[in-house]
């Protein structure tokens, strides 16, 4: 159910994000509460919070090819699944957006590839 939904909301975000590179933060809010519930260790989730603070900081202060909202879905993604399905998602998602980056040489939107591949790694 929660997954679910929460491919909804990517699919919203991915919307946004290919028109404006934009997404709304608002609808991503709620799904923070999934690291009260998350599968990993206190360490673990501790290591990732830690590392999101400080990608979105340096993200923040120096201007990067990925944008904060991308970090945002990251984040999220990283507290529900497994370490496996995380980087195999990534992984993905890194191989569908190279076709288009290296065809067009700008700054594409990214959430409609981690949305692409989050819906192929919930098939798996």
């Amino acid at each position: 159910m929660v997954l679910t939904l929460f491919f909804a909301i990517l699919c919203i975000e991915s919307c946004f994000d290919l028109r404006s590179q934009t997404i709304i933060w608002g609808l991503l809010c709620p799904f923070y509460g999934l690291i009260f519930v998350s599968p990993h260790a206190l360490w673990s989730l501790l290591l990732m919070t830690l590392l999101y603070i400080a990608g979105s900081l340096f993200n923040t202060l120096y201007e990067t090819m990925i944008g904060n909202g991308d970090l945002d879905i990251i984040y999220l993604v990283a507290l529900v699944t497994d370490f496996y399905h995380f980087n195999l998602w990534l992984t993905i998602a890194c191989a569908l957006a190279l076709i288009p980056a290296m065809v067009y040489r700008t700054r594409i939107p990214f959430v409609p590839f981690l949305t692409i591949s989050f819906a192929v790694i919930q098939c798996l």
